[in-house]
């Protein structure tokens, strides 16, 4: 589907050039996409248990920075910055470091 976008967006190629790339491509990958389907009963689901799981903890990381962040520049504009110097010299998150810095 990408390449299709390219070749029509980018590169100005007609729709019926296009498709005459892009449809062999995306045949080969449905029939390579579908015989893999069949191995996740045969124990092809634990590598997708394992990818779910390292996803559920980074997204929970992820927010978690984005939350700190939030509250230390809501409490740096209540204090109006005047302890942003000692918390910047004690911070090694980049994230979080440019929060400090952008309220004083």
């Amino acid at each position: 589907v990408l390449l299709y976008l390219v070749l029509r967006r980018a590169w100005k190629w007609c729709a019926g050039s296009a498709l005459l790339v892009c449809l062999p491509l995306l045949v080969v990958d449905g029939l390579l996409w579908s015989s893999n389907l069949l191995k996740i009963a045969n124990s092809g689901w634990v590598p997708i248990v394992i990818a779910l799981a390292v996803f559920g903890v980074l997204s929970t990381y992820n927010w978690g920075r984005e939350e700190e962040a939030a509250l230390l520049l809501a409490e740096c504009d209540a204090e109006e910055g005047a302890a942003s110097s000692d918390i910047t010299s004690s911070l090694r998150i980049p994230a979080l470091e440019a929060a400090v810095r952008a309220c004083g």
